[in-house]
């Protein structure tokens, strides 16, 4: 968030946190949703302020040393996804940069599809999804995705799949990933979720896991009450 200019709200967890608020990036708050309304509200309400904070965040950011996080410091696995891929135009730059750092040094990738379609219509929609997470796919280790975003945010489609996704075609998933292994064979380990959907909160749940060169199924579960 901060590599996109925004400031951010935290909780009084770390040092980083009041680091962050001493330089003026953004502002710690408790749990209490007023509160969190508040703050939002007087940030957004300073024209002035907003830019200072817009700016000391674009500042912050760049002060990441990938190189001495991944090989200095030892960290062993990064991730993201592509809810922040979507956030600005600039930041897929970013996590190509970090993600270059991460495989130079021996760190694993894993990366969430996580489409999001109201996110990336401001950046390009469907067509810039799919050409940003295509180029990011070549860095990953560990590709994490629903049926629905293998198909949005990388073009690979199930076959046999209902067409309102409530009834799934196993065949048609296990096919789709060797398809994915085969354009992408950086992919160690490929995770998607199955779901057949009854109602908003009642869905049928399992997950496909490859890895190895081996398919993994989890078990059933059927009508589990989702909460959101």
């Amino acid at each position: 968030y901060l590599a996109c200019g925004l400031p951010v709200l935290m909780t009084d967890v770390s040092y980083n946190a009041r680091e962050i608020e001493k330089l003026r990036c953004g502002k710690i708050v408790d749990t209490n949703p007023k509160n969190i309304a508040r703050a939002v509200i007087e940030i957004m309400k300073d024209d002035n302020g907003l830019k200072v904070y817009r700016n000391n965040a674009l500042k912050y950011a760049k002060r990441f040393d990938w190189d001495k996080i991944f090989k200095d410091e030892g960290v062993r696995w990064f991730h993201t996804g592509g809810i922040y891929a979507a956030l600005s135009e600039k930041i897929p730059e970013l996590i190509i940069e970090a993600m270059t750092s991460a495989k130079k040094n021996g760190t694993i990738i894993s990366y969430d599809l996580n489409y999001r379609p109201s996110l990336w219509k401001s950046t390009g929609g469907q067509k810039k999804a799919q050409e940003v997470n295509k180029e990011i796919a070549k860095y990953i280790d560990v590709m994490i995705g629903n049926e629905e975003d293998f198909t949005a945010a990388l073009g690979f489609e199930v076959e046999g799949n209902d067409e309102n996704l409530k009834e799934l075609n196993l065949d048609g998933y296990k096919k789709m990933i060797r398809e994915v292994v085969a354009t992408y064979p950086n992919f160690k380990v490929i995770a998607t979720t199955l779901r057949t959907v009854h109602t908003a909160t009642m869905n049928d749940w399992s997950a496909i896991c490859w890895a190895d060169g081996e398919l993994y199924k989890a078990n059933d579960y059927e009508r589990l009450e989702i909460m959101d």
